[in-house]
């Protein structure tokens, strides 16, 4: 996901030491976190409307 999103290449990032690797897989797994309480969110709120 990482490397589709912000268009990293894969050898760019394994390229990188491993604390920096942990670092951006913990930061897009956040994200993607994130992003999936909103989508719930909205759903929860779509239906509470209907």
């Amino acid at each position: 996901m990482i490397f589709q999103r912000l268009g990293i290449p894969p050898d760019e990032v394994y390229d990188k030491p491993i604390g920096a690797r942990r670092f951006m897989f913990a930061s897009m797994l956040l994200q993607l976190e994130e992003e999936e309480k909103e989508v719930k969110r909205l759903q929860r709120s779509r239906m509470n409307r209907s």
